[in-house]
Order: C-alpha cells, then sequence, then structure tokens
C-alpha cells in the first residue's frame, strides 16, 4: 500500500531486489536484507530504493539499519525535489509560451515527491518512538513532517505523532517539570490535530474534504480520542479522560484498547464492579485479547483481597456478638447458628473470586505459550 503512494519514479525491479522479495516471502530475512543492500549498489542515488531496503530491514526487525536507510531516503528525496523545482524554472525561463495553466501544474509534479518525504519521515519517527527508544528524534522527525505537509490528511498524522511522542518521552523523564512539560506539548499537538479534523485547520494546510475525513475515522481519529484520553488520565482529569474514550467506542463498540482504558479509567473510581463488566464487555467481542484479561485479573484480585478483608472482618465481628452473649445458653446456640451461616456465605464470595482469578491468570498464561512471539512484537506502543 505504501509503495503504491510513493514515488513518481517508474523502476522496474532488477533481479536483486527480486531475490529480496522472494527471501521475504519465505521468512528468510537476514538474505532479503543482503541482496536489497547488493541493489543499493547499482542504484545509489534512488530515494526509492533506499526506501524499498529500510522496509526490508523493518521486516527482518532491523530498526537501526532500517532508521540509516530511511535517513538517505530523505536525503535523496530533498535533492529529488530541489532538482525538479529547477528543471521547471528551467522549462519556463527558456519557453516563453507557458502561460499561467501550465505554470498551475508545477506544484502537483514537485507534490508527488513531497508526500513520498512526508511518508518515509513519518515512518522514520515511528521507527524512532516504537522500536529505538529515540523519542527526541522520533518528535524531530515529525515536526518536519508537518512543516512539509502539503494537505490537512499528512498534517493531522504528523501532528498526532508529535503528540505519541511527547507521550512516550513522558513516560522516560525524570524530574516533574520535565514531565509535566511532555504532557502539556502532547495535547496541544493532539488538539491541533483535532481542530484540523473538525475544519477549524489553518489556511493552506488544515482543510480536509468529506471522503478523507470518513476515512480517518477508521483510524485516525480514534488515535487522537485514545492518546488525548492517555494525556488526560495522567492530568488526573479522569471524567475528561473517560470522554474521550466514549468518543473512541462511539465510534468503534470493537475497540479493545477502548475498552482497557475505560475499565482502568472506572477503577479509579474504586468503581470495581463496574470497571469488571466493561472488561467482560470488551472481551464478548476479543475473548483472546492479553491487555484486557490482564486487566480483568487485576481488578479480580482487587475485588478477591476486598473478599477476603470482609471476611476477617464479619468473621471477628460475630465472635464478638457471640462472646457479649456467652451467659444465654439459647441466644448462644442462636447466635453460633447465625455466626455459621454468615461464615459460610463469605468462605462461598471469597473461594469464588479467588477462583476467578486464579481461572483468568491460567487463560493469559495458555494464550501467552501459544502465541509467545506475536504479544511480544506488538508489546511496544502505537503510533
Amino acid at each position: 500500500m505504501a509503495l503504491l503512494m510513493l514515488f513518481a519514479q517508474n523502476m522496474s525491479l532488477d533481479t536483486n531486489q527480486e531475490l529480496s522479495a522472494l527471501y521475504l516471502s519465505r521468512g528468510c530475512n537476514e538474505l532479503a536484507v543482503h541482496e536489497m543492500e547488493k541493489s543499493i549498489v547499482k542504484h545509489f542515488q534512488s530515494s526509492l530504493t533506499w526506501w524499498s531496503l529500510a522496509l526490508t530491514c523493518i521486516h527482518a526487525k532491523d530498526f537501526s539499519r532500517a532508521l540509516l536507510a530511511l535517513k538517505e531516503s530523505d536525503y535523496y528525496l530533498q535533492c529529488e525535489i530541489t532538482n525538479k523545482e529547477k528543471s521547471v524554472k528551467k522549462d519556463i525561463k527558456e519557453d516563453e509560451t507557458l502561460n499561467s495553466s501550465s505554470f498551475l501544474s508545477i506544484p502537483t509534479q514537485k507534490d508527488q515527491f513531497v508526500l513520498s518525504r512526508n511518508l518515509v519521515l513519518l515512518m522514520a519517527s515511528k521507527v524512532c518512538l516504537k522500536h529505538t527508544n529515540q523519542y527526541i528524534d522520533g518528535i524531530r522527525y515529525a515536526q518536519v513532517a508537518v512543516d512539509v505537509a502539503i494537505g490537512g490528511f499528512e498534517k493531522i498524522q504528523a501532528l498526532t505523532m508529535i503528540g505519541i511522542g511527547y507521550i512516550s518521552y513522558f513516560r522516560r523523564s525524570q524530574t516533574s517539570s520535565e514531565r509535566e512539560d511532555c504532557l502539556h506539548k502532547a495535547m496541544d499537538h493532539l488538539l491541533h490535530a483535532l481542530k484540523i479534523f473538525n475544519g477549524d485547520g489553518e489556511r493552506g494546510g488544515g482543510d480536509i474534504d468529506d471522503s478523507i475525513r470518513s476515512r480517518m475515522n477508521d483510524y485516525d481519529c480514534k488515535r487522537i480520542y485514545y492518546h488525548l484520553a492517555l494525556v488526560y488520565a495522567e492530568m488526573r482529569d479522569i471524567d475528561k479522560a473517560i470522554e474521550y474514550t466514549r468518543s473512541i467506542l462511539s465510534l468503534d463498540g470493537f475497540h479493545t484498547p477502548g475498552w482497557n482504558l475505560l475499565a482502568l479509567l472506572i477503577t479509579s473510581n474504586k468503581q470495581y464492579n463496574k470497571a469488571l463488566d466493561i472488561v467482560n464487555h470488551g472481551l464478548n467481542d476479543s475473548p483472546n485479547d492479553v491487555q484486557l484479561l490482564l486487566t480483568k485479573a487485576s481488578i479480580e484480585k482487587i475485588l478477591f483481597v476486598a473478599s477476603w478483608t470482609d471476611l476477617l472482618g464479619k468473621t471477628e465481628m460475630n465472635h464478638d456478638n457471640v462472646s457479649m452473649k456467652s451467659n444465654d445458653i439459647n441466644n448462644n446456640h442462636l447466635h453460633h447458628h447465625h455466626h455459621a451461616h454468615v461464615e459460610n456465605s463469605y468462605f462461598e464470595l471469597f473461594n469464588r473470586s479467588k477462583y476467578n482469578a486464579v481461572s483468568t491468570y491460567q487463560k493469559i498464561i495458555e494464550i501467552f505459550n501459544e502465541n509467545k512471539e506475536t504479544i511480544i512484537s506488538s508489546s511496544s506502543i502505537e503510533g
């Protein structure tokens, strides 16, 4: 899909690129990277070849090499944009018959390369934030993508990536002032992206048509809402965080991260039974989602501890009541009977809570053992 959007070049695959694609299809990632590097020797100044090498390295999970390839691709794209501008200006200067309509078509030729550069910059930002933990570089790449964006759609993606970058950097910050600054910057960029999406963007880069907006509802808008909810949650504005989380679920009732986040937000108000209902609702559609199951297990553990504490308290209270009336034989017998009934009820609740928590943890272990590699590879933060 990315390659269909990419470069305004008509390059046929050489032998090394064909071999690389073949090795990738068979899971031979190192051989695929090796063949793409051979192709680089033949097409060293081709931004498309560097991009292809970057994608191959990402597939092989060699993210440091992928980032180097993306930097080279960006450099040669800038050269191609500059050369295109010089070529057009030269044609206008030499051909006096060019009219204004021809001149208006010039930006369209350059825009193809600019769109390609925007995609390369966003991919470099994603690699930095998700795989190499280079948060400052990831934010910088996304900021350049904002600067070169030629439309609202591209600008929204870049602003969202900056917001995600500041959230990631917030989690690694040491001082309270630095953490607070990261949260405010993340919120500013995400709200800016949402403003453009709603049609309130600045002139010359903010407007997006209805067809793009409807397509963005499927992904970008939910991503903005989700990360805004995370920011407000970290700021302890739980009501605002819940509002944005519910906005996600109104767009997509199958959004499991949204159900998981909503449950966690509800637990902050100590409404554990309500949070458990929310998790179970999410699990109806995604019964093997590990994050939802972990949240469910944690809530069940809290309820288990609460039932154990309650059981101890009720048992002690009933013992005290019995001892106070120990002089009356009939009352003593009645209270012992009542004490046994209450104690059995609480033991039943205690055992049920214990069983629920243990069975959920057992299911998580089973899923993890069956899908260990997939879970590990997908455990990083999203862009």
